[in-house]
């Protein structure tokens, strides 16, 4: 969509359950205060003919988790600028107060020529000033969890962002996750060494 000579994704909620409107006007309003270079920018968000939206910044690249899909591995470089670029945004938003609790390659999008990472999606996020996480709930993209995930949300802290990111970069540089089976879930296997 182009708003004043400008491209900008949207994201529109659909459903109209009273806790997924509360978590998207939540996750715009905390997306709002993130003022960071590696974090994507908020513009606008309401609501139009019962719709709820976002208008966000435009990342043309695509998601870490489609260039993994194509490539696989990254080149050391590439995997360190991206990386660098995340932690960057990571330590920013904790030092707000912020936890993102998904980071996953599919929350991390990239430029065309690679050299340039945003983190996005703080759909899940919890902001320390106002906690409304759900009590002995998982949320997050599973494979990269953190033990604590597996607890609850209310458990995770800006640590198990970092331990996230240590998946991710595992990832980049293996091409593969560090455990065969999805660990982090309440039934699935135990954390061991990675492969």
């Amino acid at each position: 969509i182009l708003i004043a000579d400008q491209v900008v994704a949207m994201k529109v909620l659909t459903s109209q359950e009273r806790e997924t409107v509360r978590r998207f006007q939540r996750e715009a309003a905390i997306a709002a205060r993130l003022h960071h270079p590696n974090i994507v920018r908020i513009y606008d968000y309401g609501v139009q003919a019962l719709y709820y939206y976002t208008a966000l910044e435009y990342v043309p690249g695509g998601s870490l988790r489609e260039l993994l899909e194509r490539r696989r591995r990254l080149p050391l470089t590439t995997a360190l600028t991206i990386f660098r670029q995340v932690a960057a945004a990571l330590d920013y938003a904790h030092s707000l107060g912020v936890v993102h609790r998904d980071v996953s390659p599919g929350n991390i999008l990239l430029n065309e020529d690679v050299s340039g990472a945003w983190l996005t999606d703080f759909g899940i996020a919890r902001d320390t000033a106002q906690p409304i996480t759900v009590v002995h709930s998982i949320m997050g993209t599973p494979g990269y969890l953190s033990p604590e995930h597996a607890l609850s949300a209310t458990s995770v802290t800006h640590l198990s962002d970092l331990f996230s990111l240590g998946v991710v970069l595992y990832q980049m540089l293996s091409g593969v996750l560090p455990w065969a089976e999805q660990t982090g879930l309440p039934e699935g296997p135990a954390f061991g060494p990675p492969l």
